[in-house]
C-alpha cells in the first residue's frame, strides 16, 4: 500500500478524535440511552448524510466550526441492533469492552470506596450510556449550536439524554497565568506536554526507521486491524472473518474518565509535610518540591532533574518532550514511584520493559472555585484491557517497580491510598531519603465509560442495519487479508482477586450431585467480591465450607485456593473402573450394599416405569440366593404332590381323569412358587433395612468408615481433603476452624471502618444448617454461645465411625467434658461419663458441612447428644439435612438495610415451556410469579404426583414464599437444570459434570456481577429501604396507645417506673440465681427503657407526620414479626 493510500484511507475512514484529538478550548459530553433502536439507526444515518462527523487529522463538523464524534459501548452496539458476529467478536477479544466499565471498575480500575462504581453519575449507568457523543468547539455558543442540530436531525428522539440536565460539565482548557500558550489542570500541573501519534508513514507501514528499530508507537497501538508495537494484529488476523474484520478496521476504543481532584485536599497535604520536613532538618523543603517530586516534573513542566530544589525556567516545547532515565539510574531527580516514572517509563533502565502506549485528549472541567473541578480523561487505544487497565491496575495502583528504596506506595498523585502507611519514598544523596506517608485519595472517579468509536464504514453499517454473513460461524471462517505476524490468542484468565472493601455475602441452596454448579459461580464472584458470610444447607453447606476455606486463603495472600476450587468438577468428573469419582465418594457400608444397589439401578433412567422395572430386576439380583433358596424349598414341598399324582395317573390304567388334578395342582404351585419369591425378596430388604439402614444412621452410606485410611475415596474424607486443600493446608495439618475465619485478616470492619459486634466481628462469616430430628428444628452452626438451650454434645467411640480418626481426636482435645450450666440442666455425677461438648469457634467447619450434608437414606444421619431437661438425662438427637428444614436460608444474612449485597443461587426443575437455563430478575416487579408443581398427567402415576406435591409443599413453602418477596427475589438467581441433571444422581457421566460445573455457575455469577455492579445495587437499596418503612410503618401504628393501655392492663411507664422497687418478672422457687429483671432495676436501666419506649412513640408520630404517600408500593407486602434466629 503506496502512502498517499494510507493517508486517504486514514483521512476517510478514522474518527478525528482517536486519530489526532484537536486543540479546540471547550469540550461538551453528551451521554445517550438508546430506546428506539430504529429511529436511533435513522439519525446516525442522517448524521453521516448531514457530514456533522470529524474524520482524519483535520476533519471538522459541516457548517459548524466545531469537530462532533461518536462512539457506542458494547451495551449500546447491542441495543443498537449491531450484527451478532461483532459482538461475538468482541466478548471473545475485548472482555473489558463487553463487560463495561463499571462491571470492572472495582477488580481492573482500583475504583473502591468513595470512587466505587455504585457512586459514580447516573450517566455513567451502563443502561443509560449508550452512546457518547464529543463536541468540540472554541466557546459555548458553538457547542450548543452543535447540539441544535444534532437534535434537530431525525431520529435523535429515538435516543434519550439531550437535556442540559442529564449533560455532564462542559471541559475548558485553562491556561497557565506565566505561559498563555500552555495549560494545565486544577492541581496547578501544565498539561499536554507529550501526545503520541501514529501519524508517521514509517511507522504506519511497520518499516524500520533510519536507526534500523522500528519507530513506537505502531498503528495497532491505536486502530483495530493493524499491527501493535509487538507486530502482531489482534483484531483482525487468525480466525476472524472477512466481513467482521472490515466493520473493526480503523475503530479505537474511547475511555472516558471523569476524575474530580481535590485541589485543597492535596495543597492541604503538602503544607503539612513540607512543614514537618522543615523541621526535621530539610531547610530546601517546599510544598511546590514536593509536588514536583511525586509528579516526576516541575508545575511549568520541566523534568525533576537530580538535585534540583527550585523550579527551573520553563523550557522550550522540544526540551519538555525530552525526558531520559537513563540518567537517573538513583531516582534523585524523578523518584522511582512518580507519576510520571509510572505512567511512562520510557527508556528507564531499572524497570522491565513496559510498553503500554496509551493516546491522551484530556480536558480539565469547572472554573477555578467551584465546588467540584477535575478532568477528563479521555484515552484511546486498541486493547482496553492489557494498555488502559494494565497502566491503570498495574502501574498506578500497585508498588512502583525498581531497586528495594522505590517504598510501596501506590501513585502518590492519582492512586487510591488505602494504606495510610505505605511510603513514597524520595531518594537523596548519600543514600539518604525522604519517607511520605499518610496520603489522602486526591482523586475520586466520578465515572468511567469503555465506548468504540467506528470507522465511516463500520457507522454506515450500523446506520442501515445490516447483518454481516455467517454470524454464528465466526470462529471457523477464513482469514481476513490483512498484515499480521501473531494470531490473537485471547485473553487468558482472569487473576483471582477483589479490592479489599468490595465485599459480598453469598447463599446456596441444598441439594446432592447439584452442588457441582457452585463451584464456577464462587471463583467468578471472587474476581470481583470478598466474601463476608457465605452460608446453605446441605450440599450448598459445603460449597459454602469450601467458598469460606479459600476466601481464607486469599486473606493470607494466595488466590490458590479458588483456583483449587475451579478444578473441582474435573475432579468429580475423573474416572477410575469406570466410575466417576462422584459416585465414588458415596461407599455403603457391607450391611447396606444390597439396598445401595438397588439404588444405584434406578438411576439414569428414563421414567418411573423404568426405575421401577430396573429396581426391580437388581432387587432380585441382589437377593437372588435368599430367594432362589426359598423356591427351591417350597417347590419341593408344593411340588410333592403333583409329581406323586402324575406318576399314579401315568402308571394306571387311565391318564385322563387325573389331568384336570394335575392342572390345578402345576397352577397352585407356581402361584406359590411366585409369591415365595416375593416374600423372601421382601424379607430380605426388610431385613437389611432393619439391621442395615436403621443400625446405619438410618443412611446407605456413612461417610466414613473407621478401618479405612485418612485418604480413603469416602465422603467425610473427601469433604475432609478438599476444604483442607483449598484452605492451603495438608490431611495431617491442623483442620480449618470457625476461629479461623473469624481471625482472618481484611476484615469488612476494618477495611470499611466502622465499628461492629457479636457476629459482625467475624472476619468471615460461614454458617452452615442441619436438623436436629429430635427436636424437630434446625440448628445452625456454628452454634450460638448465648442460647444456653441449644448445646451439643458427642462422644468419641461413636462420631469415629462418621469421621477419621485424626479429626474426632482433634475435636476432642479442644472440647470440654459435660457439666452444668443452669440449675435446669442434671448434675454431672448423674452422667455417665464420655459426653463432650461441642466446641463452637474451635469447631472443624468439615464436622459442620458433614452434618449438614445428611440426605435422608442416601447418607446417615449423624448421632450427637443434647441435655433433654424434662428428664434430666442426656437425649441422643439425629442430627440430618439442613434442607429438610430450610433448603434455602435466603434470609440468613439479611439486616434491615444491607451494605453489600447478599446473592442467593436458587436450583430449580426446568419445564417444557422454559428454555432459559440461568434467570436473575432484571426489574423490581420481576420474579414474583409463583413456581408451579403441575404433577404427572398420567392416571397410574397420578396419586404419586399428589403425595410428592404435598411433601415438597411442606418441605419448600417457606423458602418458595421468601424467593417472590421484594429485596428477596431482585438478587436470586434461579439455576433450571433439566432431567438427570444434578439431584441424587450419583451416577452422571464424566461429560455431563463438566457440563454442570460450565454451564450454569459462571453465568450465573455474571448475571450478578453486571447487575449489581452498577444500577441494580442502587435499585436493590431503596427496594430494601422502602420495604423496611412499610413493614415499620405497619408494626408501629398504635404503639402509644398499646404503650398506654390501662384498661386490664399497666401503661408501660409506669410498670417501668415500678419496676425500680419491685422485680417485674418472676422467678422459679427451685432456682437461686436470678436473670435479668427478675430482680429490681437499677436507675441506669430504667431510664434507658424509659427513653426506648418514647422514642418507639416518637417514631409512630414521624411515621404519621410524614404520611403515606407510597413512594415505593411493595408486592407481596412484608411483615416484621417475632422469628426464631435460625
Amino acid at each position: 500500500m503506496t502512502h498517499d493510500a494510507v493517508d486517504a484511507l486514514l483521512e476517510k475512514e478514522v474518527q478525528r478524535l482517536a486519530l489526532t484529538g484537536y486543540n479546540a478550548p471547550r469540550m461538551r459530553t453528551l451521554l445517550l440511552a438508546v430506546t428506539d433502536a430504529a429511529r436511533a439507526r435513522k439519525f446516525l444515518a442522517n448524521l453521516l448524510d448531514a457530514q456533522l462527523l470529524a474524520f482524519g487529522a483535520r476533519g471538522t463538523a459541516r457548517g459548524l466550526d466545531c469537530g462532533i464524534n461518536i462512539g457506542f459501548t458494547h451495551q449500546g452496539l447491542r441495543a443498537l441492533g449491531a450484527p451478532a458476529s461483532v459482538l461475538v467478536a468482541f466478548r471473545d477479544k475485548s472482555p473489558a469492552f463487553a463487560e463495561g466499565a463499571d462491571v470492572r471498575a472495582a477488580r481492573h480500575l482500583g475504583d473502591a470506596g468513595e470512587s466505587a462504581a455504585e457512586r459514580w453519575d447516573a450517566v455513567f449507568h451502563h443502561d443509560r450510556a449508550h452512546a457518547w457523543i464529543a463536541i468540540h468547539g472554541n466557546d459555548a455558543a458553538t457547542l450548543d449550536e452543535a447540539v441544535r442540530r444534532l437534535r434537530q436531525l431525525r431520529g435523535a428522539d429515538g435516543l434519550a439524554g439531550w437535556e442540559p440536565a442529564a449533560a455532564l460539565p462542559d471541559g475548558q482548557q485553562l491556561r497557565d497565568d506565566q505561559d498563555p500558550r500552555a495549560t494545565r489542570v486544577h492541581f496547578g500541573l501544565r498539561d499536554g506536554i507529550t501526545r503520541p501519534s501514529i501519524l508517521d508513514r514509517q511507522r504506519l507501514l511497520g518499516r524500520p526507521g533510519p536507526d534500523g528499530q522500528a519507530f513506537r508507537p505502531r498503528p495497532g497501538e491505536l486502530l483495530l486491524g493493524y499491527p501493535n508495537n509487538d507486530g502482531a494484529d489482534l483484531w483482525t488476523a487468525g480466525k476472524t472473518p472477512d466481513d467482521v474484520a472490515h466493520f473493526l478496521r480503523h475503530g479505537s476504543f474511547g475511555v472516558l474518565r471523569k476524575l474530580e481532584q481535590h485541589e485543597c485536599r492535596l495543597q492541604r497535604y503538602l503544607d503539612g509535610k513540607a512543614a514537618e520536613l522543615r523541621a526535621a532538618g530539610h531547610a530546601f523543603v517546599t510544598p511546590t518540591w514536593l509536588k514536583a517530586k511525586m509528579v516526576g516534573r516541575w508545575p511549568n513542566g520541566a523534568p525533576v532533574l537530580p538535585g534540583e530544589t527550585e523550579e527551573p525556567p520553563a523550557p522550550d516545547a522540544a526540551r519538555l518532550a525530552q525526558v531520559d532515565f537513563e540518567q537517573d539510574r538513583e531516582g534523585l531527580g524523578c523518584p522511582f514511584g512518580a507519576h510520571m516514572r509510572r505512567a511512562n517509563p520510557r527508556t528507564d533502565p531499572l524497570m522491565p520493559q513496559r510498553d503500554r502506549t496509551l493516546f491522551r485528549r484530556g480536558i480539565p472541567y469547572g472554573a477555578v472555585g467551584d465546588d467540584e473541578v477535575g478532568l477528563f480523561g479521555l484515552f484511546f487505544c486498541a486493547r482496553i484491557d492489557d494498555q488502559f487497565e494494565h497502566l491503570v491496575s498495574e502501574w498506578l495502583e500497585k508498588n512502583p517497580m525498581g531497586p528495594p528504596n522505590r517504598g510501596r506506595a501506590k501513585d502518590p498523585l492519582v492512586g487510591r491510598h488505602d494504606e495510610p502507611q505505605a511510603q513514597f519514598l524520595i531518594p537523596l544523596p548519600g543514600g539518604r531519603q525522604i519517607a511520605l506517608d499518610g496520603f489522602e485519595a486526591f482523586v475520586r472517579t466520578r465515572g468511567t465509560l469503555y465506548a468504540l468509536f467506528p470507522s465511516r464504514r463500520a457507522l454506515e453499517t450500523l446506520a442501515a442495519g445490516a447483518t454481516l454473513r455467517n454470524p454464528t460461524h465466526a470462529h471457523a471462517a477464513r482469514p481476513a487479508h490483512q498484515p499480521s505476524t501473531v494470531p490473537d490468542a485471547g485473553p487468558g484468565p482472569e487473576p483471582i482477586d477483589a479490592p479489599n472493601d468490595r465485599f459480598c455475602d453469598l447463599v446456596m441452596e441444598g441439594g446432592i450431585t447439584s452442588g457441582v454448579i457452585y463451584a464456577s459461580a464462587v471463583v467468578e464472584l471472587a474476581r470481583h467480591y470478598r466474601f463476608r458470610s457465605i452460608g446453605g444447607s446441605s450440599i450448598g453447606a459445603f460449597a459454602a465450607a469450601l467458598a469460606a476455606a479459600a476466601e481464607y486463603r486469599r486473606r493470607h495472600g494466595s488466590g490458590d485456593g479458588f483456583d483449587r476450587l475451579a478444578k473441582l468438577p474435573q475432579e468429580l468428573a475423573r474416572e477410575e473402573d469406570g466410575r466417576t469419582r462422584l459416585e465414588r465418594v458415596f461407599v455403603p457400608q457391607h450391611s447396606t450394599r444390597r439396598l445401595f444397589g438397588i439404588f444405584l439401578a434406578t438411576l439414569e433412567r428414563s421414567g418411573p416405569v423404568s426405575q421401577v422395572v430396573h429396581g426391580l430386576a437388581a432387587a432380585l439380583w441382589q437377593y437372588r440366593r435368599l430367594v432362589a433358596g426359598l423356591t427351591i424349598v417350597l417347590a419341593a414341598i408344593v411340588l410333592a404332590g403333583p409329581i406323586q399324582t402324575a406318576l399314579q395317573c401315568w402308571s394306571g390304567p387311565a391318564a385322563a381323569p387325573c389331568l384336570w388334578p394335575l392342572v390345578s395342582w402345576t397352577a397352585a404351585a407356581l402361584l406359590a412358587l411366585g409369591t415365595g419369591a416375593f416374600a423372601a425378596l421382601v424379607a430380605g430388604i426388610c431385613w437389611d433395612v432393619h439391621r442395615g439402614l436403621v443400625r446405619n444412621g438410618f443412611g446407605l452410606c456413612r461417610g466414613w468408615d473407621p478401618e479405612a485410611p485418612v485418604d480413603s475415596p469416602d465422603l467425610a474424607a473427601f469433604l475432609h481433603y478438599a476444604i483442607q486443600a483449598v484452605a492451603g493446608r495438608g490431611l495431617h495439618d491442623k483442620p480449618l476452624t470457625f476461629r479461623d475465619l473469624w481471625d482472618a485478616p481484611g476484615a469488612a470492619d476494618k477495611a470499611l471502618g466502622f465499628e461492629v459486634h457479636g457476629t459482625g466481628a467475624r472476619s468471615i462469616n460461614l454458617e452452615v444448617y442441619a436438623s436436629n430430628l429430635a427436636h424437630g428444628r434446625p440448628y445452625r452452626f456454628p452454634l450460638d454461645e448465648t442460647e444456653d438451650m441449644g448445646r451439643l454434645f458427642f462422644r468419641v467411640e461413636e462420631l469415629e465411625n462418621y469421621f477419621p480418626r485424626g479429626l474426632v481426636q482433634y475435636l476432642a482435645a479442644l472440647s470440654n467434658p459435660y457439666a452444668a450450666r443452669s440449675e435446669a440442666d442434671p448434675p454431672a455425677d448423674t452422667v455417665r461419663p464420655g459426653f463432650l461438648e461441642l466446641p463452637v469457634a474451635d469447631l472443624p467447619i468439615v464436622v459442620a458441612a458433614r452434618l449438614a450434608m445428611s440426605f435422608p437414606l442416601l447418607i446417615s444421619a449423624v448421632p450427637l447428644y443434647a441435655v433433654e431437661h424434662g428428664a434430666r438425662r442426656m437425649g441422643r438427637c439425629w442430627m440430618s439435612d439442613g434442607g429438610l428444614c430450610s433448603n434455602f436460608p435466603i434470609h440468613l444474612f439479611d439486616s434491615f438495610l444491607p451494605m453489600w449485597p447478599t446473592f442467593g443461587i436458587s436450583l430449580e426443575t426446568r419445564d417444557e415451556n422454559n428454555r432459559e437455563a440461568v434467570r436473575l430478575p432484571a426489574f423490581h416487579t420481576s420474579g414474583r410469579a409463583d413456581t408451579w408443581d403441575h404433577g404427572p398427567e398420567t392416571r397410574p402415576w397420578q396419586l404419586a404426583g399428589f403425595l410428592g406435591s404435598l411433601w415438597r409443599t411442606t418441605w419448600r413453602w417457606n423458602d418458595s414464599t421468601m424467593m417472590r418477596m421484594p429485596g428477596v427475589r431482585d438478587r436470586v438467581v434461579r439455576l433450571y437444570l433439566t432431567e438427570g441433571e444434578g439431584g441424587v444422581n450419583i451416577r452422571m457421566p464424566p461429560d455431563r459434570i463438566r457440563r454442570l460445573g460450565t454451564t450454569y455457575g459462571t453465568p450465573a455469577a455474571r448475571a450478578f456481577i453486571e447487575k449489581f455492579q452498577s444500577v441494580g445495587w442502587q435499585e436493590h437499596r431503596w427496594v430494601r429501604l422502602n420495604c423496611l418503612l412499610v413493614s415499620v410503618r405497619e408494626r408501629i401504628r398504635n404503639f402509644g396507645v398499646a404503650a398506654r393501655m390501662n384498661r386490664h392492663a399497666v401503661p408501660l411507664l409506669d410498670q417501668i417506673e415500678a419496676a425500680k422497687t419491685k422485680a417485674p418478672l418472676s422467678k422459679p422457687g427451685r432456682r437461686s440465681r436470678s436473670l435479668p429483671s427478675e430482680t429490681p432495676l437499677e436507675p441506669g436501666q430504667a431510664a434507658e427503657l424509659q427513653a426506648l419506649l418514647a422514642a418507639l412513640c416518637d417514631l409512630e408520630q414521624t411515621f404519621l407526620q410524614a404520611g403515606d404517600s407510597e413512594p415505593y408500593r411493595a408486592v407481596p407486602r412484608s411483615s416484621l414479626r417475632i422469628r426464631h434466629p435460625t
